[in-house]
C-alpha cells in the first residue's frame, strides 16, 4: 500500500511501505506492540517482548499491562535507543472534546511522520465481521487522516494484516473519555513535536 492509492482521497499518510505492520504476541499485549511498530518504524531496535520482559521484572507480572507501566518502564531504561515516550491527555471529559483540534494534531503529527497511537473503548466495537475484543481498554495506531476517515494499525492477530480505513465518527465514539494519546519520539524530533502540541507550527 502506498501513499499514490490514496492521493484522490487527499490522504496524509506516514511512509506506508516503511511501516512494520507487527502484531502482537499475546492477548493483552497491544501497547507494546503498537510501541514496537512506531520504534521499528523510526530504525529503532525494540520488541514487544523486551518491554514484556521489563514489565516483569520491575512488577514481578505482566498480568497487568496499561500504558503507565509501559510509559514507566520505558523511561527507566532512559528513552531506550534515542526515544523519548510521552502520554498526553487533551481532555477530561469526551464530551467536551475538542474534536477539530483533535484531528488537526493528528494530521500534523502524520504530516512530521509521528504516528500517534490513541487508547481507545471496546465494550461494542465490531468494525470487521468475526472481530471480537476480549478487553474493555485497547490501543489502534493512526497512520493516515483524511477529511473524514483515518487509516489504522491494529496488532490484533485475528484481524487482517492490512491497514483499515475507519470514519472519523467511529475513532471519536470509541475514544476513551480521556482521550489519552501516547508518543514514541525519537530525540532529534522533540522540539517538533512540542512544536505540534502548541500549535506553535502548521503543517507545510
Amino acid at each position: 500500500m502506498s501513499r499514490e492509492i490514496w492521493q484522490g482521497y487527499n490522504m496524509k499518510a506516514i511512509q506506508l511501505a516503511r511501516f512494520p505492520k507487527i502484531k502482537h504476541a499475546q492477548d493483552n499485549w497491544c501497547i507494546p506492540a503498537a510501541i514496537e511498530n512506531v520504534v521499528r518504524y523510526h530504525g529503532g531496535d525494540l520488541s514487544q517482548q523486551q518491554i514484556v520482559a521489563w514489565i516483569k521484572e520491575v512488577s514481578g507480572s505482566s498480568e497487568h499491562i496499561d500504558i503507565e507501566n509501559v510509559v514507566g518502564v520505558l523511561r527507566k531504561e532512559n528513552g531506550h535507543g534515542g526515544f523519548i515516550y510521552r502520554t498526553e491527555q487533551l481532555s477530561s471529559q469526551k464530551k467536551s472534546m475538542d474534536t477539530a483540534a483533535f484531528f488537526a494534531l493528528v494530521r500534523a503529527a502524520i504530516t512530521q511522520n509521528l504516528p500517534p497511537i490513541v487508547v481507545m473503548e471496546f465494550p461494542s466495537c465490531w468494525y470487521l465481521p468475526g472481530y471480537s475484543a476480549g478487553c474493555e481498554h485497547y490501543v489502534l495506531t493512526i497512520i493516515g487522516i483524511t477529511q473524514n476517515h483515518v487509516l489504522i494499525w491494529d496488532t490484533n492477530p485475528a484481524v487482517m494484516a492490512l491497514p483499515i480505513v475507519v470514519s472519523n465518527e467511529w475513532i471519536l465514539s470509541h475514544l476513551s473519555p480521556a482521550t489519552t494519546m501516547l508518543w514514541v519520539i525519537p530525540c532529534e524530533k522533540e522540539e517538533r513535536f512540542h512544536m505540534l502540541l502548541t500549535g506553535e507550527q502548521e503543517e507545510p
